[in-house]
C-alpha cells in the first residue's frame, strides 16, 4: 500500500515487486504512473486521487499488463480516454477527471463495467464496440444528445445518464438488453422524445427521468401509451410500480384519443363537403 505518501514520482523501486497482484497508491501526488508496466502481474491498480493528466503511456503497452482486470483512476486530471490494450480488463473507473474526448478509445473486448461519469465530454463518440459491458455511467458530463457513440453494446444492462443537457433521444442506439436507463435532471421537453426508445430497447424495465420538463403529473399515462406500440413492459417509472390499474388507464385514455381524433376527421371532411357544394352549384348554373 502506498497510500497518501505523499509520493510525487514512483521511481524504480517499484521493478522489484515483479509478483505483485494488488497496488493502490492513492492520494499522493503524481503525475506520472507508467512505471507500473514493470509489474507484470498486476490484477488490480488504483492510483485515485493523484495528478495523472494522460494515460498515453497504456495505449502502447499491448505487452504489458496482461493480467490488469481493474484499473481505478478517479479524481486525477485526465483529458481523454486512448485505446487500452489491456486484454483481461473487466472494471474501469475514470470518474471526476476532465475527460473531453474519448475517440480514440474506440471500444474494449472485454470491459463490463465503465464509470465516466463526472467529466466533460459533450459526445460520447468512442464509447461503444464494448460487447461485454454490462454498466456505464456517463452522468453529470456535458451531453445534449446521444445519436453519437452507444454502438456495438449488445450486453449493456444499465445505463447512467442522469445530470447532463440532453433535449433529444433521437439517433438512440440499440441496446437489446438494457434493462434500467436513467436519465434524471436533463432537459427532455416532452414525453413524445421516448418514441425513439420503442425499438432501440425492447427489455427495458426501468425509466428514471425526474427533474426533466417533462416529467408532468400525467407522465406516467404518457409514456405508456407511448411504449404501447413497442415490445417495452416497463416495470418501474422515476422509482414507482406500474400496476395494471395503470396500463389500464392508459389503454383508455389511448382509446378516448382515438375516437376523438377519429371524429375530429370525419367532421372535417363534413364541412370540407358542405364547402364543395355551393362550389358545384354554381358550376350547374
Amino acid at each position: 500500500m502506498l497510500d497518501e505518501k505523499e509520493l510525487e514520482e514512483l521511481g524504480e523501486a517499484l521493478r522489484s515487486y515483479q509478483h505483485l497482484r494488488f497496488l493502490s497508491m492513492q492520494k499522493n501526488q503524481l503525475k506520472d504512473i507508467s512505471e507500473v508496466l514493470y509489474i507484470p502481474h498486476l490484477l488490480t491498480l488504483n492510483a485515485s486521487e493523484n495528478q495523472v493528466s494522460s494515460i498515453d503511456f497504456l495505449a502502447g503497452a499491448r505487452d504489458s499488463l496482461l493480467y490488469l482486470q481493474q484499473l481505478t483512476l478517479t479524481k486525477n486530471k485526465l483529458t481523454a480516454l486512448p485505446p487500452l490494450p489491456l486484454p483481461r480488463l473487466a472494471k474501469l473507473l475514470l470518474n471526476e477527471n476532465e475527460i473531453a474526448n474519448a475517440a480514440a478509445f474506440a471500444g474494449h473486448s472485454c470491459i463490463q463495467y465503465l464509470d465516466l461519469s463526472k467529466n466533460k465530454l459533450t459526445t460520447l463518440e468512442g464509447v461503444g464496440k464494448m460487447p461485454k459491458l454490462q454498466h456505464l455511467d456517463v452522468s453529470e458530463n456535458e451531453l445534449t444528445e446521444v445519436k453519437d457513440g452507444l454502438h456495438g453494446l449488445p450486453d449493456l444492462r444499465k445505463l447512467i445518464l442522469t445530470k447532463n443537457k440532453i433535449a433529444s433521444l433521437a439517433g438512440f442506439s440499440n441496446m437489446y438488453k438494457l434493462e434500467h436507463l436513467i436519465l434524471i435532471e436533463n432537459q427532455i421537453a416532452t414525453a413524445k422524445e421516448l418514441i425513439h426508445l420503442n425499438q432501440a430497447v425492447p427489455s427495458l424495465k426501468q425509466l428514471d427521468m425526474m427533474e426533466n420538463p417533462a416529467a408532468a403529473d400525467n407522465l406516467k399515462t404518457e409514456v405508456l401509451i407511448i411504449q404501447s406500440d413497442s415490445s417495452i413492459t416497463l416495470r418501474k417509472l422515476n422509482d414507482e410500480d406500474i400496476t395494471d390499474e395503470d396500463r389500464q388507464a392508459a389503454a383508455t385514455t389511448k382509446a378516448e384519443r382515438i375516437k376523438a381524433e377519429e371524429e375530429a376527421r370525419k367532421e372535417a371532411e363534413a364541412k370540407a363537403l358542405a364547402g364543395d357544394a355551393p362550389i358545384a352549384e354554381a358550376a350547374d348554373e
